[in-house]
């Protein structure tokens, strides 16, 4: 894959002043190049990118600019016959490197990664790492583990379990600290119409001076699939922060809590029209102030898919 882009960008007044963007016409240059191999016992792949101050994305997704990046790995696959414990086996294995055009160290990652296929449509991957970061003119090393979990018991559930541990940067306060993150969900079909979904994520972070934060986001959804062109839904999402203002450097509130509320109707009239009716509210909380909600919301949407 080769790949070569430099778009002309002029912003308002407005996004200027807001997000201390350059004035006038503007422009820069991106490029990427990326090479893909694999037989049936193993893998190799290379990528090299680089992406100028200037260079602007507003019509697509570019989280990060001023920066040069290279990546190489390798990996050993295994494919299962039948009856084994496994359909599938890799040990993969990828280093990269990642610096700004002034040669500031943004990001070194040395990786290995081993994922697993087995049966009941299960899946798995371990994977270690090692990082050095670099963050307001210091670098810092630190190690983490991300483990993965899932499986299709059968064709009416899938469920999943994630952990995440080791070394994470407090970019506020620039300092490093540990972090924990547990991820688990579950998504069950109660016959061809009901279909109930659980996610929740769980994450803690400690620096040297004590803990800085406790996190947890959780939604429930339910949707019933009445036939062909008619389904309702409703979700239930809820975010939890608390911080430990005595250590959080970026003067945060020691609590924050924010509730949300959905139900969505949808008809598909015909293959191209599809009407939507909706409800949502948001409900808002801190240290001060109790859960409250602060704004309810009816809608209706009509889309249609021109056919050329």
């Amino acid at each position: 894959l080769v790949q070569a882009m430099e778009p002309r960008t002029q912003y308002s007044d407005a996004i200027v002043d807001a997000y201390d963007q350059p004035e006038g016409d503007f422009s820069g240059a991106a490029y990427n190049l990326e090479y893909y191999h694999e037989t049936r016992s193993w893998i190799l792949w290379s990528a090299l990118r680089d992406v100028d101050e200037g260079f602007r994305a507003d019509l697509g997704f570019m989280p990060q600019v001023d920066q040069r990046f290279g990546e190489l790995g390798a990996g050993l696959l295994w494919t299962g016959s039948p009856g084994d414990w496994y359909t599938r086996t890799e040990l993969l294995w990828k280093v990269n490197h990642s610096e700004d055009h002034q040669g500031n160290l943004l990001l070194d990652e040395y990786v290995l990664k081993f994922n697993y296929e087995g049966p009941l449509q299960s899946h798995a991957f371990l994977r270690p790492r090692h990082v050095r970061e670099g963050w307001a003119g210091e670098e810092y090393d630190y190690n983490e583990l991300y483990l993965h979990v899932c499986l299709n018991p059968n064709g009416h559930s899938h469920a999943w379990v994630e952990a995440i541990a080791g070394g994470r940067l407090d970019y506020a306060g620039g300092r490093e600290g540990q972090r924990l993150q547990l991820h688990p969900g579950f998504w069950y079909r109660f016959g061809p119409h009901l279909r109930l979904e659980l996610d929740y994520t769980s994450e803690q972070m400690e620096v040297d001076a004590g803990w800085l934060y406790n996190a947890s986001v959780g939604q429930l959804g339910i949707a019933w699939q009445f036939d062909a062109r008619t389904f309702v839904r409703a979700i239930l999402q809820n975010v939890d922060y608390e911080f430990n203002t005595a250590v959080d450097l970026a003067g945060r509130e020691p609590e924050y809590q924010h509730l949300f509320s959905q139900l969505l109707f949808s008809y598909k009239l015909n293959p191209q029209t599809v009407l939507f009716l909706g409800y949502s509210d948001n409900s808002y909380g801190d240290v001060t102030t109790d859960l409250t909600r602060e704004d309810r919301t009816l809608f209706v949407k009509v889309g249609y898919a021109f056919v050329l």
